[in-house]
């Protein structure tokens, strides 16, 4: 007769060791519980009841006993997530005080110049900022000239001379 291999025995073993505990646990309360329903009715029955049931009851959460049975077959959806409020913030209009950020800003023109990089027009204005033309537009500004520089869409700007009749796309550059 040939003899088992040790990698059969090895892995064998657990399973023999694990089935013994499983055959000496003492049996759950429901079933227990249930055991009592094969006796006739009588006070043997009711006896077995009275010995079973406190260990049902013990064995079922608190939670559970509070008298609400949910659906057989209803789920819970997990809780949902608390959004992150930092997503599109910046579409939010900002907590400032009114009137605090200027709508338009009209200054006067102290000098007119061309970027060398680019051939694009530098503007400088009184109050010290210096703006620089963002896209080609045919507009003549001349040094003293009366401008406005208005926010446009999409945190852009746009320089108006005092006439009104052109237009030009800018960017602060100091």
């Amino acid at each position: 007769m040939r003899r088992p291999s040790l990698p059969v025995l090895l892995l064998g073993l657990p399973v023999l060791l694990a089935a013994a505990p499983a055959s000496a646990q003492p049996v759950p309360p429901v079933a227990a519980v249930l055991g009592c329903l094969d006796l006739p009715d009588g006070p043997e029955r009711l006896a077995c009841f009275n010995r079973t049931v406190p260990a049902l009851r013990a064995a079922v959460p608190p939670a559970a006993s509070s008298g609400a049975v949910p659906r057989v077959g209803a789920v819970s959806a997990p809780p949902a997530a608390a959004p992150d409020q930092s997503f599109a913030a910046e579409q939010l209009p900002r907590a400032t005080e009114p009137g605090a950020e200027p709508v338009r800003m009209t200054a006067t023109v102290t000098e007119v110049g061309r970027d060398p990089s680019t051939g694009r027009l530098l503007v400088t204005l009184d109050n010290g900022q210096v703006w620089m033309q963002r896209e080609a537009a045919a507009i003549r500004l001349k040094t003293g000239m009366s401008v406005t520089v208005k926010p446009g869409l999409f945190g852009s700007y746009a320089m108006v001379p005092e006439d009104g009749a052109t237009m030009m796309k800018v960017r602060r550059v100091r």
